[in-house]
């Protein structure tokens, strides 16, 4: 944005980004700029729901299976056992919570290999307890009709010459060494992609509308 701003003279109104871009500090700082920002948050569920599969865990055995217990601020899995708070922790500004079961539930629980593939320590949970509100807010913002169909717009404009440059050109690695090289390399690619489209969009039309005229 401080390059668009450097070149243009003013930040953009809006910014439309993918998931890679699209974090808590870029929302945070798109939020003071301010830029309407649009991007691909990763709901918590998909999150978790990768993390278990890392894990080993069968994501039907995630955080959301096991209940809550406001009163005695303890969790209660599948199985219906109980899990003790252990400890809080803090990610930017979400906050978790920790809870473990006890070795022995988890050593002749039924649900075992599903929940709890080394049960040796006793299964582990973590709850996600506030989330930051600028992050719930863009949250919010992207379940909207509107902000769906301009994030649509992202591929056709951002993905489509990167496509272009890697099967019409043949650039999907670079074949010089060094960053100058490999710049005026890139440089070259995105100059031909621009001529080429060029000539669809303004020069083959009006060669096109001469002829007719003729």
């Amino acid at each position: 944005m401080e390059q668009v701003k450097e070149t243009m003279g003013q930040y953009p109104e809006k910014a439309v980004a993918d998931g890679g871009f699209t974090n808590q500090a870029c929302i945070t700082e798109m939020n003071r700029v301010p830029v309407d920002f649009y991007g691909s948050l990763v709901e918590p569920a998909v999150r978790q729901a990768a993390s278990m599969k890392a894990a080993g865990i069968d994501p039907a055995f995630g955080p959301c299976a096991f209940q809550v217990q406001p009163e005695s601020n303890r969790l209660e899995c599948p199985a219906g056992k109980i899990l003790e708070y252990v400890r809080q922790s803090k990610k930017g500004d979400t906050i978790y919570r920790q809870y473990q079961a006890e070795v022995n539930d988890c050593l002749s629980c039924k649900y075992q290999k599903q929940c709890c593939p080394r049960p040796e320590n006793g299964r582990l949970v973590s709850i996600r307890m506030t989330e930051n509100a600028e992050v719930a807010a863009f949250r919010k913002k992207m379940k909207t009709e509107t902000a769906q169909r301009i994030y649509k717009q992202r591929g056709a404009v951002a993905e489509f010459p990167n496509a272009w440059i890697k099967e019409k050109l043949g650039i999907r690695k670079f074949r010089l060494r060094g960053m100058a090289k490999a710049t005026t390399e890139a440089l070259w690619g995105a100059l031909t992609y621009d001529v080429l489209q060029w000539v669809r969009l303004s020069w083959r039309p009006k060669q096109m509308a001469d002829v007719a005229m003729v």
